[in-house]
Formats: structure tokens, C-alpha cells, sequence
């Protein structure tokens, strides 16, 4: 992503942005390929850190929220 684009970190930023618009456009790559990507891409990761969760190479981020 562009340093200087000001932008929420959402699926839709990520697509608007100009670097990823030129990227796309150079590669020849719709709006719906490049978000398909970036959905796999999560699922991936998210699959990635349960399965290393699962056998203990991590250990899960602990809620602090309501903490005194």
C-alpha cells in the first residue's frame, strides 16, 4: 500500500489503493481476482495459526479486555 494513502484497512481499501490499482492493472487482474486472493490469503493464515495453536508452536493471544 501507498505510505502516504490514507485509508481503514478493509478489503475495499486495500483495492482502491493506488499501488494495489497499478499492480492490478499491470497484471491484468480484476477487482474480484485480487479480493478472491486476498480472502484465501486469510483463510490461509487464520488456518495456518489454529493448526500451530493445535500443536503448541503458539499460544493464543490473551484477552485483557475488562481488566482493572
Amino acid at each position: 500500500m501507498c505510505a502516504n494513502t490514507n485509508y481503514r484497512l478493509t478489503m475495499d481499501g486495500l483495492l482502491n489503493d493506488p499501488l494495489t490499482q497499478m499492480l492490478m492493472r499491470s497484471d491484468g487482474v480484476s477487482h474480484e481476482e485480487h479480493a478472491d486472493l486476498w480472502e484465501r490469503t486469510r483463510e490461509t493464515a487464520i488456518a495456518r495459526f489454529a493448526l500451530q495453536t493445535q500443536v503448541g508452536l503458539v499460544t493464543p493471544p490473551v484477552n485483557h479486555a475488562g481488566r482493572s
